[in-house]
């Protein structure tokens, strides 16, 4: 008995529209790429209710005539190419013929164009596999698409959909890059009634990155720019002190195309390995400009995956376009500092210090002319201004009794001060490096690696912290910018968040107000507080991905807030910062390690530095 069945035409075209049309997002992406196509200066795209019950994109580019609205919702039905030669050097963004007629089968579909040339335009309304209208219309030139109730006719499909703010996300993500790919077609991006973003449509790549993602995303990017003739690297990457937890910010255009490549990815990273640390990931926008023919991007449905006729040749490329950007940023650094250095050096002079105790109230201070330095400013010392020591010095009354009075008086008086009650606290002795604070206790001596434990003293304020306690208020209300994924990341975790000492809540479709920060970011400044913000975030959307629990997400993010705001090695403090650091390290009942796993603190014991030193 025959098994095989012969679909019908309609049960075949919604098997196919999946291949296509997974979720709201695939749909905005590809009207928004057809809209491209159509060579348009202008484009609005908006959607309500993560896409489900709209998705509306409208253009002025060049229009259709009423035969080419007719057909552009058959299968396979396409004005990209014509001949098997054409797949060769595919220079746009669509070519299938298959993305209107997908969306068409499973929605509510409008489509209405008009040629710049034509009195009136053409409208034609379809749902599912049914026309409901095909008319003539007065409209202005280009096109819109709007698709209603997607998947209303494929329950099946539809009860997988997520809940409205992560389909939101998702279209807001493809919106946002391919508004990066062309910064000279004018974008504007409305979600439930609301303006997300809208580029100026100027051509400047640096303006669409500020409207799309904010002012201090662009402020930590450096540009790339490197033409090899085959191929050309260019776009940004960012400074090695703003890498990041994940990946989410890697995005790559071929020819205009937004892509994924591995072989990008780990190119852009192996160049990045001497100068961030491992498990942290650079951010770039990169465009890679390369002959249509070497490039084979109709590998997947969705378009987003491609081969390269010659992967080596674009690992190179890219390696060496970001890796001299990154090497040329340092020396333009190193140089900078040479040159101030011997300046200043060459300015300077060297004060004696030396005073005598009986002498007069403020030490003399003897100017030595420094000769023409040419050495190596590694072997050169810092040398710091005299300050008065009278605190220190005696008048000379030319009476040696008095001399004698004043001394012993002094001498009662540092007596005091030294026998005044001691707390429990060890003490500090010193730092060296300007990272390990040296302090003693009873009969041992501890080194303490100072980042490590600020980062723990930071991590465990952080977790045991209570809002009404540990939050300092903002002076002046301040606005942080988010990307659609980081906006929801933070909605979903907004309590947790200001449990931490934080305080924000939502500002507009994808932005936070930051009213309060946790008193352990007191000494930092708006910005790096926003930084340390959002790398809390982006370590969520990280632990996300990863199928952590709620609890090992949040606390893996702590992680990543302490290491950003606490004290940085090599970096000098004052007396006051280390003791403070000792005390309130020793308060801690785990000081052994930092979150990471990094130890926090070693132990000397008397004896065993006798020991050393065969005193024993």
């Amino acid at each position: 008995m025959a098994i095989i069945n012969l679909l019908d035409k309609q049960t075949a075209n919604l098997i196919a529209a999946g291949e296509v049309v997974d979720r709201p997002a695939a749909v905005a992406k590809e009207l928004l790429e057809n809209a491209i196509d159509a060579d348009s200066t202008s484009i609005i795209v908006e959607i309500k209710n993560g896409g489900s019950s709209l998705i509306r994109v409208t253009d002025d580019g060049k229009g259709m005539a009423p035969e080419d609205v007719d057909n552009c919702i058959l299968r396979h039905a396409t004005s990209k190419i014509k001949t098997p030669e054409d797949l060769e050097g595919i220079s746009t963004l669509g070519f299938r013929g298959e993305a209107l007629a997908a969306i068409s089968a499973v929605s509510r579909f409008q489509i209405i164009s008009k040629e710049r040339d034509a009195q009136f335009g053409t409208l034609k309304s379809m749902e599912g596999e049914t026309v409901i209208a095909f008319e003539e219309v007065g409209c202005p030139d280009g096109t819109t698409v709007t698709v209603r109730d997607i998947f209303f006719n494929v329950p099946a499909r539809r009860k997988f959909l997520k809940k409205d703010a992560t389909e939101t996300a998702y279209i807001s993500q493809y919106v946002e890059r391919i508004a990066l790919s062309h910064p000279d077609i004018a974008i504007k991006f409305i979600v439930d009634s609301r303006t997300k973003f809208s580029t100026q449509g100027n051509g400047n790549l640096s303006d669409t990155i500020y409207a799309v993602y904010g002012k201090e995303f662009v402020d930590s990017l450096i540009p790339v720019d490197r033409d090899e003739g085959k191929i050309k690297v260019s776009g940004f990457v960012s400074l090695p002190e703003e890498s990041r937890v994940n990946r989410n910010y890697q995005i790559l255009f071929v020819n205009n195309r937004l892509v994924r490549s591995k072989n990008v990815s780990f190119a852009v990273e192996d160049a990045y390995k001497s100068y961030i640390m491992t498990e942290r990931y650079p951010a770039y926008i990169l465009f890679l400009e390369i002959n249509p023919y070497l490039v084979d991007i109709n590998v997947h449905p969705s378009k987003l995956e491609v081969r390269f006729a010659d992967e080596s040749i674009i690992r190179e490329a890219v390696y060496f376009a970001v890796k001299n950007q990154l090497e040329s940023r340092i020396n333009s650094i190193k140089s900078d500092f040479v040159q101030k250095t011997q300046e200043n050096f060459e300015k300077s002079v060297i004060v004696n210090a030396f005073a005598p105790i009986l002498g007069k109230e403020t030490a003399t201070q003897e100017e030595i002319k420094l000769p023409e330095v040419k050495q190596s400013f590694s072997n050169l010392f810092v040398f710091k201004e005299a300050k008065p020591t009278s605190e220190l010095v005696f008048k000379d009354s030319g009476n040696e009794n008095q001399k004698r009075d004043d001394a012993v008086s002094y001498i009662g008086n540092a007596e005091k001060e030294i026998l005044k009650p001691v707390t429990r606290f060890p003490a500090y002795r010193g730092v060296v490096f300007n990272t390990y604070v040296i302090a003693e206790f009873d009969d041992s001596m501890y080194i303490i690696d100072k980042h490590a434990a600020h980062e723990r003293i930071i991590y465990e304020s952080l977790k045991n912290n209570k809002k009404t306690d540990g939050v300092q208020n903002v002076i002046s209300t301040h606005i942080i910018n988010l990307s659609a994924i980081q906006f929801q990341c933070a909605l979903e975790h907004m309590n947790e968040i200001n449990e931490c000492g934080f305080d924000i809540e939502p500002f507009g479709e994808s932005s936070f107000v930051l009213r309060g920060v946790p008193t352990e970011f007191s000494e930092l400044n708006i910005t790096e507080t926003e930084r340390v913000l959002i790398s809390m975030i982006d370590e969520l959307i990280q632990g996300k991905s990863a199928r952590l629990t709620k609890e090992e997400i949040f606390d893996r993010s702590l992680y990543t807030v302490a290491c950003k705001a606490a004290t940085k090695a090599g970096y000098r403090d004052d007396e006051q910062s280390y003791t403070w650091l000792i005390n309130k390290l020793f308060e801690l009942e785990n000081v052994f390690c930092c979150p990471h796993g990094r130890p926090v603190i070693v132990k000397y014991t008397k004896s065993q530095i006798e020991k050393m030193f065969f005193r024993t």
